[in-house]
């Protein structure tokens, strides 16, 4: 089974978190005790984004020109909807499949 992140593409195992050698079916494994492979990811950010724009406290969502949801930020209580509590610092796609629509509500006071 493919790794498979929502919002990213895999782009392999490595042998360090940053840097390191790319594993592959090729690659040969010489050492004898047990070692960590790391998943890199990229995230599958679009070339544009529109300027439909909702901010909260400390994270923000955007509706991109196709109708994509895209949510980065805190995350501590799930604020994002990517079904975690991970904070993002890059957009990720919320709901890949889904098609947003961004209605605001404009609350105007008149005094008098």
């Amino acid at each position: 089974m493919p790794a498979t992140r929502l919002g990213y593409s895999f782009e392999g195992w490595y042998t360090h978190k940053t840097e390191g050698t790319k594993i592959t079916s090729e690659s040969i494994i010489t050492k004898e005790t047990d070692h960590t492979l790391y998943a890199r990811w990229k995230a599958n950010v679009p070339k544009t984004l529109t300027n439909k724009l909702v901010a909260g406290g400390s994270h923000n969502l955007v509706v991109d020109e196709r109708g994509n949801l895209w949510a980065w930020g805190n995350n501590n209580c799930g604020q994002l909807g990517d079904g975690t509590t991970d904070n993002s610092m890059v957009p990720i796609q919320i709901k890949q499949g889904t098609k947003f629509l961004l209605l605001v509500r404009l609350l105007v006071l008149l005094l008098l």
